[in-house]
């Protein structure tokens, strides 16, 4: 059984690490400007060194780069299952029911799948933000519960394939504020896996993977703030 007594200095880290991954989720979706100028503007101190390194590079340039990177010839596949040889419905069905089992969903105005890069960071984000709320509320059994589908969704699907897709941003992009998203990107879940003792089933490795050619200009809902 996970305790939860005394929670407080667990919680507030755990609320910075959820806003963390909301922010980044925010910066690998089709991207506005002017909210994203205002986003990385608002970000508690803990997140200022992120925020510094984004903030400078977001220009009127940026939407436009963001659909040469990834909706147009897609040069940077930004969909987990262009990264594995595997039945796509397995996939889907995986990440449909993790994101069931906590009321998240994917839709709205513009189709989402559910395996876009943008998409997953932000399940991150809510995961982490549910375990915060157990933390707060000193709830035992629902803290381990979200921990577990936590660990799944890392182990299976976000820290199998996030290096791969940011050694090709890396390769590909033509614009500073995507050339320090991917390190961001990598260094925050890497750092997350390991400190919480996750191992990835399998990495997306090599040239050799399928990129798609006519992927679909996608967006992505943003969950609302986390007060810290």
């Amino acid at each position: 059984m996970v305790s939860v007594r005394d929670p407080e200095p667990t919680l507030r880290s755990t609320l910075v690490e959820a806003e963390r991954y909301r922010l980044l989720g925010l910066s690998l979706c089709y991207p506005d400007p002017e909210e994203l100028r205002s986003e990385l503007a608002a970000v508690p101190v803990e997140l200022e060194a992120i925020a510094s390194v984004l903030r400078p590079h977001v220009d009127a340039a940026l939407p436009g780069e963001y659909l040469r990177l990834f909706a147009q010839s897609a040069p940077v596949s930004p969909y987990e299952g262009t990264y594995f040889v595997e039945e796509k419905g397995v996939l889907m069905g995986q990440l449909a029911a993790l994101y069931q089992l906590f009321g998240a969903r994917t839709g709205g105005q513009e189709h989402e799948s559910p395996d876009h890069i943008g998409v997953e960071v932000e399940f991150a984000a809510l995961l982490t933000l549910k375990e915060a709320l157990c933390l707060r509320d000193e709830e035992a059994e629902p803290l381990e519960v979200t921990r577990a589908a936590r660990r799944a969704f890392f182990e299976d699907h976000l820290g199998r394939w996030v290096e791969e897709m940011a050694r090709r941003l890396a390769e590909e992009t033509r614009h500073p504020f995507y050339a320090n998203l991917g390190p961001l990107l990598v260094s925050t879940i890497t750092n997350d896996i390991v400190s919480r003792g996750y191992q990835p089933m399998r990495k997306a490795r090599g040239r050799g993977l399928p990129v798609v050619n006519d992927a679909e200009h996608v967006t992505c809902a943003t969950p609302g703030g986390v007060e810290l």
